[in-house]
């Protein structure tokens, strides 16, 4: 009886260990097709602005994560990648602050305001916000926790923290209107330490079973009788 739950255990931990191994596998194929070469997920090249002084992207931590969520993927060990030009002959500015500043610094300017991030196709939704009041240059703020500005194509990468964050997207002269091609990326710390051990508890449960298996298959060895005694 001992052996036969032995041979039922191990059969059993090698169909989990070849699904997790399976999974491990599959996910690193998915991850290698569908990132770059610095493991970024990364949209398409699309035309973004405003014709107003801005384009901004508020709680930019909750519009991005409730896109992962059903990847079961965590923001906190991800880095967000923004890469734009300019289509304009301004220089292009990016740069990411706490919303409350980003609000305050924008106040009464026109601007574009995006609602909804869709990763799968990179499309934007957004509405328009009116106003009257002139900016200042973004680049003279002191209230920027990552920023990248120039004239030709400008990359900001950030790793996503605790707390409500804005992208801004404007014209470096604080001119309007605003027009860009951005793409935008997400690198997740969690991928490969999720491959690794995916991959590395199949093969310990595939071990494990193979060895049970066996030791439940194996015929215990019948004593070799005793020769008889001669008087």
């Amino acid at each position: 009886m001992l052996k036969l739950i032995s041979v039922i255990f191990g059969v059993l931990l090698v169909i989990a260990g070849v699904t997790f191994a399976a999974s491990g596998g599959f996910v690193l194929s998915i991850y290698r097709s569908h990132s770059d070469a610095n493991g970024y997920f990364t949209t398409h090249s699309q035309t973004v602005g405003s014709n107003g002084f801005a384009l901004t992207v508020p709680d930019v931590n909750g519009q991005l994560v409730s896109g992962w969520e059903r990847w079961g993927l965590s923001h906190a060990r991800a880095t967000v990648r923004v890469t734009g030009s300019s289509k304009l002959p301004a220089p292009v500015f990016i740069g990411i602050a706490p919303t409350e500043r980003v609000t305050k610094y924008l106040s009464g300017v026109a601007r574009d305001r995006v609602t909804s991030i869709d990763l799968s196709s990179g499309s934007l939704q957004y509405d328009h916000v009116d106003g009257e009041a002139l900016p200042t240059p973004p680049a003279v703020q002191s209230f920027w926790v990552a920023r990248a500005t120039g004239t030709g194509s400008e990359t900001l990468e950030w790793a996503l923290q605790e707390g409500d964050w804005a992208v801004v997207i404007m014209n470096g002269d604080a001119s309007a209107p605003v027009a860009a091609d951005v793409r935008l990326g997400a690198r997740f710390g969690i991928m490969y330490p999720l491959v690794v051990g995916s991959i590395a508890a199949g093969v310990a449960l595939l071990a494990i079973g193979a060895t049970l298996i066996v030791l439940g298959s194996r015929r215990r060895r019948m004593a070799a009788p005793t020769p008889p005694r001669v008087i």
